[in-house]
């Protein structure tokens, strides 16, 4: 299995507010504290106030912020839904899923390269075969009646991400986004056109240009991150 520890010491507490992209004020014990939310997403369905989420501690003793914020309890209409918000944790389990070969569609090769530079970025993943694969990762927290939408705010660099994966395929090379939908609700994933329909636009073209669009979905608990398997990218 295909699995990401959350990291020791992860605790449940109380949202109270998201005063900016990347701070999130919480309530841990009935004690006030701050969290660094790593996901610059909008997630204004996911960071409510009340909401349960779930928090580590930090590893730098010096940081401002205390705690990292991982998880949200997502309430829907059909029951609580463990979210996995930080996006770090979605690229470690994308680099495992290509370690141990867990998606067949990208065929064989020898080695995972990770953050390899080309062009104007350093994509995430350049899989070591006669051509190279080339991978850019996204992770996607939105899902609208049990379909994945991304992005939920406009992304220029996911546009940029796009284009370059189109460039190499004009290379010769192979090519691949892969979509890491961190929330076990959902049965397909695709653009977000009424967000960024730039972005949607740069996807189909580079799907039609010969770049495979690939999708997997996850479970998230206290104990982590874990790969539940593919499903399917509409444009």
């Amino acid at each position: 299995m295909v699995a990401i520890s959350a990291g020791e010491g992860v605790v449940e507490g109380r949202l109270l507010e998201r005063p900016n992209r990347y701070l999130a004020r919480v309530d841990i014990d009935g004690r006030e504290q701050f969290a660094h939310v790593p996901n610059p997403g909008r997630m204004t369905e996911l960071m409510i106030a009340g909401r349960t989420v779930h928090l580590r501690p930090a590893t730098n003793p010096d940081r401002k912020t205390a705690w990292d914020l991982l998880g949200v309890l997502h309430e829907t209409e059909a029951g609580v839904v463990p979210v996995c918000i930080d996006n770090r944790l979605g690229g470690k389990l994308a680099r495992a899923a290509l370690e141990q070969r867990s998606i067949p569609e990208l065929g064989a090769y020898d080695a995972v390269r990770p953050e390899v530079r080309w062009g104007a970025s350093r994509l995430d993943f350049r899989l070591e075969a006669e051509p190279a694969v080339w991978v850019e990762v996204k992770s996607c927290t939105l899902v609208d009646d049990g379909h994945g939408r991304f992005p939920d705010a406009p992304t220029v660099r996911g546009r940029r991400h796009l284009g370059e994966l189109t460039a190499l395929v004009g290379e010769g090379q192979r090519a691949a986004a892969l979509f890491v939908v961190q929330r076990d609700d959902v049965r397909s994933v695709g653009p977000n056109d009424g967000t960024d329909p730039d972005f949607g636009e740069a996807l189909r073209a580079a799907e039609a240009a010969g770049v495979m669009l690939l999708a997997v979905r996850c479970g998230w608990s206290v104990a982590g991150l874990q790969l539940r398997g593919a499903i399917p990218v509409f444009t």
